[in-house]
């Protein structure tokens, strides 16, 4: 028996609390049952929003009417996912920020999923990294192309590759991962073409043996791109949305 605990506010559960759990179902199983306590597999939702409001029916500050759609969405988030065997829907988290204030006149919103981890600093290695879900790809990346043009289904946090220290992962758009970094133009400059694979049906990301010195953030991020609205989790994972992944911009309009 396979049992995944999650604590309230953290990320993780501590193996000593792994052990006195399992020593505890142990007891209260039937002979021959072994029980394993496992870390739930966190996957994480970055939204990326537009809000529109009528300026005719409100005097509000643009910051008010934003922080009224990050906390209606992050109130959605804790009441409908943020927990094992959920379903985001992009449309019921669409019509939680349009009820935010009655100046909203609609909203949009552009998500990813992420999923993130802390590599060795000092040896190089491998990584599987499974989204469940159908992914999004992009037209085929050519030699050269503007990141304005061009929407990887991946993408990773920056780190340091060779003399670069702002290289990062991108699929490109025909399964296989490229790591590249950005030119003065804002182009996409290949350091090396293959990097891994990208299975755009089952969102399974294979990152060849790759050793990351040195990244940007407290945590080295692969974000993914899913074809549909909705997301969905496998039953030992968590689906989380927080208030620090989401942006929202406000725009005024007069009706």
């Amino acid at each position: 028996m396979v049992l995944a605990v999650d604590l309230v506010d953290s990320d993780g559960v501590p193996e000593t609390l792994k052990s006195s759990l399992s020593s505890f179902f142990k007891k209260r199983t039937p002979v021959g049952i072994d029980v394993e306590v496992i870390t739930p597999e966190f996957v994480y939702i970055e939204i990326t929003g537009k809000v529109s409001y009528n300026i005719a029916l409100t005097t509000q500050a643009i910051s008010s009417i934003r922080t009224k759609s990050i906390n209606a969405l992050t109130a959605w988030a804790n009441n409908n996912i943020n927990g094992f065997d959920v379903v985001y829907r992009n449309s019921k988290a669409t019509a939680a920020v349009d009820a935010a204030d009655n100046s909203i006149i609609s909203s949009q919103l552009e998500k990813r999923i992420f999923k993130k981890f802390t590599p060795s600093s000092s040896l190089a290695a491998s990584y599987n990294i499974e989204f469940n879900n159908t992914l999004k790809a992009d037209d085929i990346f050519s030699s050269i192309t503007s990141k304005a043009l061009y929407e990887p289904a991946i993408e990773s946090s920056q780190f340091t590759y060779s003399t670069s220290t702002n290289a990062f992962l991108i699929d490109d758009g025909a399964g296989k991962l490229r790591i590249v970094r950005l030119d003065n133009q804002n182009n996409f400059v290949t350091l090396l073409s293959d990097a891994g694979t990208v299975n755009y049906a089952t969102g399974l990301v294979e990152i060849n043996s790759l050793l990351i010195p040195s990244f940007v953030g407290g945590t080295f991020n692969v974000y993914a791109r899913v074809d549909n609205n909705d997301i969905k989790t496998k039953k030992q994972s968590i689906l989380q949305l927080n208030a620090e992944n989401i942006t929202i911009d406000v725009l005024q309009e007069r009706i």
